[in-house]
């Protein structure tokens, strides 16, 4: 199986297209496929590669069946020179160029454009179509189909009238975006769609792009598009679907989650703290954005409720929920925060819930559930406070998984809360940062060995520290721990450079 991100040259972009194939592929029971419009033979050789046995290669351009004959041999490949359409016949196949009247090899179709900004149809050929009912009829073609892909630059929907009884177990077709290649009906995405349904096909997966914008979203059974949106249909047949829905369901979530961030991370430098945490997170949230009904953050130990402002206003986060039990504290966020999208939750999080002791002074930055000791400032106040650990909220309000960013600082309890969050980290995988305290401040707090170690095991990478404080010897006494979800890491690219220079 091929991930999205293993790029191969003549694959045109396909990647994604390619790896989802190959989530399906170990529901199919069908080894065979059928490549209409296979032009060189990219994406049949990856198809070979995943597991397919046989494939018969549709290609009607000559230059790209004689290289398809010295790419490919029987019995595996069976090459067919011939454009695939609903009825057979004989038409003009229209050849496209550059604006230097260079061959190109794609855009190359039944049905003529006029001068497009990508291309010319300048020169065409007499060509001999086949229907896929005719080639069946003919034994051409077996009845028995894994695959069947199309790419006829424009025709896709002429392919899909003419399958005659022909029902292969997935169908994957070329749709175009009306906005830019108007000339096109027959792959716009509402005409295939419509043609599926009539056929059977009830299901389908759209690997969706943008004109104009960067990106992709692999979407399950989707709502509609724009004019602008294009990419490839994956038509499932309902046996397939059935067996595959709750696999391909989690694939499809686990790819979207996936870190999609290009640009390199301008970050300001703080007189104080060094690499500002905002900056980095912020980019961070950008690369690993979800969905709004799964964008949700949760801040334990809100104090002040800044720490994610920024984030709410450039709606990154859909949701903010600020967990502080400090009772001051909690009274002026909520004067405070009259968004909507904020709610505020005088509680204590901890591992279990119940109720505890929270101690307090007079810097309301320090409260705790632990005594403190040291160079903290002494605790004057006391109150007994409800807790919560983060599953039952999660279970509670519906959001096990939905946050996508979560802060721990708690003083000396970040540990504790993490424990009660279990569920949450596996079903949410969201980004954390977690305060990490070095020097002894509380009795009891906890080691920040034990809770990186502890997040390794459960799949979580150290990704950086920030707001560094360090005591008079050097020593480093607290920071902020950021850490992410190895499972939504797409992998580390060059160059690798030394934090000054991003500030």
């Amino acid at each position: 199986m091929h991930a999205p991100n293993d790029c191969s040259a003549d694959l045109h972009g396909q990647d994604t297209d390619l790896w989802i194939i190959g989530v399906l592929f170990p529901h199919l029971k069908m080894r065979r496929f059928i490549d209409v419009g296979a032009e060189k033979g990219g994406f049949a050789k990856a198809l070979f590669r995943m597991g397919f046995e046989r494939g018969v290669l549709c290609e009607p351009l000559p230059a790209h069946v004689q290289e398809l004959g010295r790419r490919f041999a029987a019995p595996h490949a069976t090459i067919l020179p011939y454009a695939i359409d609903r009825e057979d016949r004989t038409t003009h196949f229209h050849v496209a160029c550059d604006a230097a009247g260079n061959d190109l090899d794609y855009f190359h179709s039944l049905n003529r454009v006029p001068d497009h900004d990508y291309f010319r149809h300048g020169r065409h050929l007499d060509v001999r179509c086949r229907s896929l009912a005719s080639l069946l009829d003919s034994g051409e073609v077996d009845a028995d189909i894994g695959l069947l892909k199309i790419d006829t630059e424009g025709n896709d929907l002429r392919v899909l009238q003419g399958l005659g009884p022909l029902r292969p177990e997935l169908i994957m077709c070329e749709f175009v975006p009306p906005a830019v290649y108007p000339d096109w009906p027959l792959s716009f995405a509402e005409n295939l769609l419509a043609e599926a349904s009539r056929l059977g096909y009830r299901h389908v997966i759209a690997i969706q792009r943008t004109h104009g914008i960067a990106g992709e979203w692999v979407r399950i059974d989707p709502d509609g598009f724009t004019a602008n949106d294009w990419g490839n249909l994956v038509l499932i047949r309902e046996d397939v679907f059935a067996a595959a829905a709750t696999d391909l369901q989690s694939r499809v979530r686990g790819h979207a989650d996936r870190f999609h961030g290009e640009q390199p991370i301008p970050m300001r430098h703080d007189p104080r703290y060094g690499a500002a945490c905002a900056d980095w997170l912020q980019h961070q949230v950008e690369g690993f954005s979800r969905a709004s009904d799964r964008s949700v953050a949760i801040d334990v130990g809100a104090h002040e409720g800044v720490f994610f402002q920024p984030l709410l206003e450039a709606n990154l986060v859909s949701r903010l929920v600020l967990f502080e039990p400090q009772p001051a504290n909690a009274a002026r966020l909520r004067e405070r925060c009259v968004d909507p999208r904020v709610t505020v939750e005088e509680v204590a999080v901890a591992a279990t819930t119940g109720s505890a002791e929270f101690l307090f002074g007079d810097d309301t930055a320090t409260g705790s559930l632990l005594q403190p000791m040291g160079p903290t400032p002494a605790a004057t106040q006391a109150c007994p406070v409800p807790t919560t650990s983060l599953d039952d909220y999660a279970i509670a309000h519906g959001l096990l998984d939905k946050v996508n960013v979560l802060k721990i600082d708690t003083q000396g309890t970040d540990a504790a809360v993490l424990r009660g969050a279990e569920r949450l980290l596996r079903e949410s995988q969201p980004l954390l940062v977690v305060e990490l305290i070095f020097a002894p401040l509380y009795e009891r707090q906890g080691d920040p060995a034990a809770l990186i170690l502890w997040l390794a095991e459960r799949g979580y990478r150290l990704a950086g520290f920030f707001d560094e404080h360090f005591s008079r010897e050097g020593w480093l006494a607290w920071t902020d721990a950021c850490f992410v979800p190895v499972a939504r890491l797409p992998g580390y690219r060059p160059p690798f450079v030394l934090r000054g220079a991003y500030e």
